[in-house]
């Protein structure tokens, strides 16, 4: 009985990963390790490869993650939109320039922290209305 219940201890141990929209943009590290990426032809692509700056982001892939540059998994945030498209916000720790991209529109390079970005801020705006 004892194993059973350490097992479903181990077992209940689940990490749940959402999101909320909120009236305020918030502040974020831009990306939760995942796994460490392997050699293998399922590790995603570089966070580089995806977020380049003034390229329109393939929204599945940025969905799916991508990898740091120490091979780490990341999941990055990202807002939904009251029209139904996301809105993410990427830090240059992904190994990508620091920026945002909006579904549908060019990646955008900011020179700092995105929340603090006129034009993030523009975008915020558009995106929760």
């Amino acid at each position: 009985m004892r194993a059973l219940h350490m097992f479903g201890l181990a077992a209940g141990a689940v990490v749940v990963l959402g999101g909320c929209s909120k009236a305020e943009p918030a502040k974020t590290a831009a990306a939760a390790p995942v796994a460490p990426a392997s050699a293998s032809a399922d590790a995603p692509p570089a966070c580089k490869d995806v977020f380049q700056p003034g390229k329109l982001v393939d929204k599945e892939k940025a969905k799916a993650g991508c990898a740091s540059p120490s091979g780490t998994a990341l999941m990055l945030a990202s807002l939904d939109c009251k029209d139904g498209t996301q809105l993410w916000q990427v830090g240059a720790a992904s190994g990508a320039p620091a920026g945002y991209v909006r579904d549908g529109q060019p990646y955008q390079v900011v020179k700092a922290d995105a929340t603090t970005d006129a034009n993030y801020m523009k975008a915020y705006k558009a995106c929760t209305g």
